[in-house]
């Protein structure tokens, strides 16, 4: 293979021979991402000196920390700064027996002073432990300290959840280093996005020194962040409200209740049966979890919990006449950035309205679809990126639609793109509300007598979050198609893939 430049122009060591026989087991029916040929693991470590230093300061903040591995240390000899020293977080019981394996595999690569097991370190202490370390040598004048703090990245090895987990809690530190991902969840939706694919199996244990290298070649990108803030009526009682752990109360000082409920999203919000269904399978999976151990088991639930709820068959419904989300809720939406506010108009038919900040939904799904180049045009749309700052507010009609939608047989109803969403609910037809965030359910309690609705608001996160992608990750072929919109090549290839992504739905354009 001949020699690449490396991300940042440096020399390198030559890649060990183990990595080179893993990469050629690997090659066979795998597309390669390319390899600087002088990269080691070295890369990734802290060099020695700063290793000593971290070490004392976990140790005094008495973080769980293995002994084992090669300790952070670098090979002796060069004594270069590495090219993009690490920071993994791994939730350990994510991925069946992966996530142990890779536990073990990722300290005797990089070191424990590198690798940290969520179950057992709080992300934000250890991050404040080896951030307050680093910036302390930097102010001493120790340039490698000051090199490592700067080339810092973040390896977040789990599903979604957690990768939204440490988002939330990088995005309270100035200056927090880019997020590379290795997944081991179930729908992995912002590994499918970012190029770092849709699962980890055994075939990446083998090849994990090789994923691990490929963090150095990555290229920085963004992510948005959204806020759903939930202020109930406020005849309601907060404090008998049992909202999801992502969801904080906020109070004001004299008050002794919370007034409203705030949380951070990533992949998406939704509101209604599917939302719903959701709950109702959460809530049996924590009171009986020995009926919730297997996928065919899981979709037997959830399709009689459909059933009798009306997703699938209406005449089943407990609550048949507010089966329907427009009879809860009204809705309006920023159309431009800092724009008024307009009211949206929902079809009748909808079960579930799901709001979407990615491409990928429910394990790679694409329910927004890729609108042709003069749909887009006719309804003022762009394509949809991670990084845009808008939401697609797609509709779900029912159990059997979604199963399509689920199928990539067709798509969800498009409603519009969005930078900012209200929902005002009402409890004339109904008193509890269902919504979700990040898979995460809820029941929202609504009031029947109180002038003011519960009202749910979306707006975008001050500041995006900094991501790494490799640089064959769609992401960054989706850039140049974009500056190409409006030539006529371009606009040929989007309706012709219009048609492919959306199979028969594509009709109803």
């Amino acid at each position: 293979m001949a020699e690449q430049p490396t991300a940042v122009g440096a020399t390198l060591d030559a890649i060990p021979a183990k990595v080179a026989i893993k990469s050629l087991r690997a090659a066979k029916g795998a597309a390669q991402t390319i390899i600087p040929s002088k990269l080691t693991v070295n890369s990734l470590r802290f060099p020695k000196s700063v290793a000593a230093a971290v070490r004392a300061a976990v140790t005094e903040a008495k973080l769980t920390v293995p002994e084992a591995g090669p300790a952070g240390e670098v090979a002796s000899g060069e004594g270069d700064d590495p090219d993009a020293p690490l920071i993994v977080f791994i939730n350990s019981k994510s991925g069946g027996r992966l996530g142990p394996e890779l536990f073990d595999a990722l300290i005797t690569e990089i070191g424990p002073l590198q690798v940290y097991d969520l179950s057992k370190v709080k992300p934000q202490v250890a991050l404040e432990t080896i951030f307050g370390c680093l910036e302390r040598l930097a102010e001493q004048g120790d340039e490698s300290a000051a090199n490592t703090r700067q080339r810092l990245r973040i390896v977040t090895a789990g599903g979604d959840g957690t990768v939204g987990w440490l988002l939330s809690v990088l995005e309270k530190f100035p200056s927090p280093p880019p997020v590379a991902v290795i997944p081991l969840g179930t729908g992995n939706d912002l590994s499918r996005t970012f190029g770092w694919g849709p699962a980890f199996s055994f075939l990446g244990i083998a090849l994990f020194e090789k994923q691990l290298l490929e963090v150095v070649s990555a290229r920085p990108c963004k992510l948005d962040g959204w806020s759903v803030q939930v202020t109930p009526s406020p005849d309601m009682d907060t404090t008998q409200m049992h909202l999801p752990y992502a969801l904080h109360p906020q109070k004001a000082a004299e008050e002794a209740a919370p007034t409203s409920f705030q949380g951070n999203f990533y992949l998406y919000f939704s509101i209604g049966m599917d939302a719903q269904v959701a709950h109702s399978f959460h809530t049996l999976r924590e009171r009986k979890p020995w009926l919730a151990r297997g996928r065919m088991a899981n979709q037997a639930i959830y399709g009689s919990y459909g059933c009798t709820q009306g997703w699938f068959c209406t005449c089943c419904a407990v609550e048949p006449q507010a089966r329907c989300v427009h009879m809860i809720a009204t809705f309006s939406v920023q159309r431009t950035k800092d724009g008024p506010w307009e009211d949206l108009d929902l079809p009748t038919n909808l079960r579930a309205v799901v709001v979407l900040n990615l491409p990928s939904y429910a394990g790679g799904r694409n329910p927004w679809g890729k609108p042709s180049a003069e749909l887009n045009a006719k309804e003022g749309w762009s394509p949809a990126r991670p990084d845009d700052g808008m939401l697609e507010v797609i509709g779900l009609r029912g159990g059997w639609h979604t199963m399509a939608v689920m199928s990539n047989m067709v798509r969800g109803d498009r409603i519009a793109q969005v930078h900012g969403m209200r929902i005002d609910l009402r409890g004339e037809h109904r008193r509890l509300a269902y919504m979700q965030i990040d898979g995460e359910p809820w029941e929202q309690p609504l009031s029947v007598d109180s002038r003011e609705p519960t009202h749910v608001e979306l707006v975008a996160r001050p500041v995006q979050s900094d991501m790494v992608a490799p640089p064959n990750c769609r992401l960054f072929a989706d850039e140049g198609a974009a500056a190409a919109v409006g030539a006529p090549a371009a606009a040929a290839a989007a309706a012709a893939a219009d048609g492919g992504a959306d199979g028969a739905a594509a009709v109803a354009e």
